[in-house]
């Protein structure tokens, strides 16, 4: 697993800021965020996302993880991670009214796509497949572009 730590780190910052930004966008918002319970339930799913990523790289950040520890630990973050999506996708889907951005947050959310790929790639490495960590890494990828354009349309567009 040597080579990894280096992208572990920077994507595990990467994800750190994110959650940030999610909290800056959602801060500047706030009053229009706080009428729709479906939009605060698809804001706290890629809230969700992002802080799955960053438990996924913490471990392998380290300078030498052992990769069955790493295997278990991102089934587990995985488990939770999608647990938590669909509990929050049950409450959004319990609203009355859905608004077009709140439409458009619902197709665009990552949200099971990335806990099944970082549950395929702890089972790889579980599995003895070091290989997995691809699969986690494009679970980052999926997650950031998704939950970025989320942030991104709660913060520009306009209510309703």
């Amino acid at each position: 697993m040597a080579g990894w730590t280096d992208f572990a780190v920077i994507t595990g910052g990467a994800s750190a800021a994110l959650v940030g930004l999610l909290f800056v966008a959602v801060s500047v918002r706030a009053e229009h965020i706080a009428q729709s319970k479906v939009l605060r339930a698809r804001l706290a799913q890629i809230l969700t996302i992002f802080v799955g990523v960053l438990a996924a790289k913490h471990r392998d950040s380290t300078a030498e993880p052992c990769r069955m520890i790493l295997g278990v630990e991102l089934i587990a973050v995985s488990l939770l991670m999608a647990a938590s999506l669909i509990v929050l996708g049950s409450r959004a889907e319990r609203a009355a009214t859905v608004a077009p951005l709140e439409r458009i947050l619902e197709k665009l959310n990552p949200n099971i796509t990335t806990a099944a790929l970082i549950l395929l790639g702890g089972t790889g490495l579980l599995l003895g497949f070091t290989a997995g960590l691809f699969l986690v890494a494009i679970a980052a990828l999926v997650a950031f572009i998704g939950g970025v354009i989320g942030a991104w349309l709660v913060l520009v567009r306009p209510a309703g």
